[in-house]
């Protein structure tokens, strides 16, 4: 039986303007779906943001 999957692959240096490029180019695996698959993103982002603001535990 064959396995079929839509697979994204990324090899890339932490930076900031690649992390966004990995992010523009893989709405294209989303095709009709790319705001909800931003939106997604975006609450993932807001979601850290938050959590960098709260005070570090423990000393």
């Amino acid at each position: 039986m064959a396995i079929v999957r839509n697979k994204l692959m990324v090899e890339l240096y932490p930076t900031v303007q690649d992390v966004c490029e990995v992010i523009s180019h893989a709405g294209a695996f989303h095709q009709g779906q790319e705001e909800k698959y931003l939106e997604a993103i975006k609450a993932c982002i807001e979601k850290r943001l938050e959590e960098l603001k709260q005070p570090k535990g423990g000393g």
